[in-house]
C-alpha cells in the first residue's frame, strides 16, 4: 500500500478530509485528518527492508455518530487494515474525536 492509496481510501469518505490539518479554519464538524506520526520499520543487515508506517485517521464530530463511526471502521476493514480506536472529548472546541490508529506495509511510491 503507498501513502497515495491511502490518500485515496480517506477520500472514499464523503465528508471533508485532509492530510495533518486544513488550510483554512472554517471547517465544520464533522472532517477526518490523518498522518503518519511514526515508522516502525524492520530492518535486518544494516537495512531497512519493511517500511511500516503509522497511521493515525482522527474523526472529530459534534454529536456522537455511530453511523460515521461504523463507516470509517467499514472503509478501514474493506482495505485489510486492522486498528486501535480511542474516543475523547475536547471540551474547548466541544466536539468529540474519535482516534483511529494502524499501520502497514509501504510499497515503493
Amino acid at each position: 500500500m503507498t501513502t497515495q492509496d491511502i490518500a485515496a481510501m480517506m477520500e472514499q469518505l464523503d465528508i471533508p478530509t485532509a492530510y495533518y490539518q486544513f488550510d483554512q479554519t472554517d471547517v465544520e464538524p464533522p472532517f477526518v485528518t490523518f498522518y503518519y506520526p511514526d515508522r516502525f520499520d524492520l530492518a535486518a543487515d544494516n537495512s531497512n527492508y519493511a517500511k511500516i508506517p503509522e497511521l493515525v485517521i482522527d474523526l472529530c464530530t459534534d454529536n456522537k455518530d455511530f453511523a460515521l463511526e461504523a463507516e470509517v471502521e467499514q472503509l478501514l476493514t474493506d482495505h485489510g487494515l486492522v486498528y486501535d480506536k480511542a474516543e475523547a472529548w475536547i471540551e474547548t472546541e466541544r466536539m468529540y474525536d474519535i482516534t483511529y490508529s494502524t499501520s502497514f506495509v509501504l510499497t515503493e511510491e
